[in-house]
């Protein structure tokens, strides 16, 4: 009887500790990942050249001191890391080999439409596990605009950044943003 006593509450104590768990996630933190690039380009002391282009105009700039936060704003807006995203992304994953590169490709998916990420791309150095390439896309939308975004980085290279926006007049705009990251010289003068 009193083992049975026993038995009983220890899978009460287990069922109740279980429920009690938060849960996890274990998606790619891009905001940890962004920290550590933001410390190197700082560190390296890296410089910014960049087309901005609009239907009517293209502009260059170049920048020896850029405000990396402010660069890569859109990166850390889009990080699927919190816990209260966790389970809201299908994850697949598949390696791939060029020559001599090995790549392992993870693509977070959204499963619900109305979250802001939409999907994440990471194309990671199957040896040295670091990341080569990352694609994100995002979507956003309220009573007067609708927004389609497409970020894609190459660590301590390159930034890209195409936003596309509809308005509930039926304008359109795109702006497209590509970033060279250099050390020294100036691409543009």
């Amino acid at each position: 009887m009193i083992r049975n006593i026993f038995l009983a509450g220890l899978i009460s104590a287990i069922l109740f500790s279980c429920n009690n768990e938060t849960a996890h996630n274990t998606y790619f933190n891009l905001t940890d990942y962004f920290n550590g690039q933001m410390k190197e380009l700082y560190a390296q002391k890296m410089k910014l050249d960049k087309t901005v282009e609009t239907a009517d105009k293209s502009d260059l700039y170049s920048t020896d001191s850029p405000d990396w936060m402010r660069e890569l704003q859109l990166f850390y807006n889009s990080d699927i890391s919190s816990n209260s995203l966790t389970n809201k992304y299908q994850v697949d994953s598949s390696y791939f080999k060029y020559d001599t590169l090995s790549r392992l490709k993870i693509i977070y998916s959204a499963k619900d439409s109305s979250s802001f990420t939409k999907q994440l791309e990471l194309d990671f150095d199957s040896v040295s596990h670091q990341v080569l390439y990352l694609q994100i896309h995002t979507h956003s939308k309220n009573f007067y605009t609708e927004t389609n975004t497409q970020l894609e980085y190459i660590p301590l290279k390159e930034i890209a950044i195409v936003i596309s926006q509809h308005t509930l007049f039926g304008e359109d705009e795109t702006t497209k943003m590509r970033g060279l990251i250099v050390k020294g010289e100036k691409y543009f003068q």
